[in-house]
């Protein structure tokens, strides 16, 4: 499996603040947007792009097409509330979308998992929750805010983390000419399930990607497991950035949704302390640091 970067967005929950935020800073971009599907207001308009109700109606109207075809949609960038992003994911689905960028926070924990294996079952790329997003600079933007800070150069960033952690190290390492072939943005969720294999050997066989950065903030012992596992099947370096190395909390909290349910076991919620994701991650290949400030001399080293 690879990741389509034909520029055919649709966009759910498109009468969402975030969302509206989003599409305003990218003017140039907005002909990528196929259409949008708003969440509950009917009479939502943006410039510049068809909204409607349903994807249905995006259908039948012409604005989209569920095959091949100039308005064909490759992938649902959602923005809907945590409570309706199931509903959403089960629609994009149906219309036979094959890539879902989930940017949507707090998504019920149940939820979650009905939409991986509604995903699974139906051979669907999902990217996210909790801020997920994608991007080659100048030339492809999904998800992820302030793509103007990120200059076209050899490094391919995946960042499970905040968006924010991103856009801060693309700043930094502006400082030294260094800029990014892709960008991923995983999201922020412990308990999303994030298909390392998949972008790793995407990346490895990239031709303009010449070495991988990887910003890892919470974590869980299985995804960091699963992300050594991936590390060690590539053969381009991998540098790993560890966030808030005095304090990785050991518990979903903040903005993350609780889970009330006895379904899911406890350990999905566990995060790694700094050090053992360091001792999980120095039995794979690759280099590790907790000082950003390294970054730049290790990434120019490579």
């Amino acid at each position: 499996m690879n990741w389509n970067f034909s520029p055919r967005i649709l966009i759910q929950g498109i009468d969402q603040d975030c969302a509206q935020e989003y599409l305003q800073q990218f003017d140039g971009h907005r002909k990528d947007i196929v259409a949008g599907i708003t969440d509950q207001n009917l009479d939502f308009t943006f410039d510049g792009i068809p909204v409607f109700s349903l994807i249905t109606d995006a259908f039948t109207e012409g604005a989209a097409t569920p095959s091949a075809s100039e308005k064909e949609m490759t992938t649902s960038l959602i923005f809907s509330h945590p409570y309706l992003v199931l509903n959403a994911v089960y629609e994009a689905i149906t219309a036979q979308i094959k890539q879902i960028v989930i940017y949507s926070e707090s998504v019920p924990p149940l939820d979650l998992f009905k939409i991986y294996q509604k995903a699974k079952l139906k051979d669907v790329k999902i990217l996210g929750t909790s801020q997920g997003g994608i991007l080659i600079p100048e030339e492809y933007y999904c998800g992820l805010n302030y793509g103007n800070i990120f200059q076209k150069g050899n490094i391919a960033m995946i960042n499970y983390a905040d968006q924010i952690i991103a856009v801060t190290i693309a700043q930094y390492l502006q400082k030294f000419d260094l800029g990014f072939s892709k960008v991923i943005n995983v999201g922020n969720n412990l308990l999303s399930q994030i298909d390392w294999d998949l972008w790793l050997k995407m990346l490895d066989k990239d031709k303009n990607t010449e070495v991988i950065l990887i910003n890892l903030g919470e974590i869980s012992t299985k995804e960091t497991k699963n992300l050594a596992t991936s590390i060690e099947k590539i053969s381009k370096p991998v540098i790993t950035y560890l966030l808030d190395k005095n304090h990785l909390k050991s518990k979903i909290n903040n903005n993350k949704a609780k889970v009330i349910s006895d379904q899911i076991f406890n350990n999905l919620y566990t995060a790694n302390s700094s050090e053992l994701i360091k001792e999980y991650l120095q039995n794979s290949k690759g280099i590790i640091t907790e000082d950003y400030q390294a970054i730049s001399e290790l990434l120019i080293s490579q």
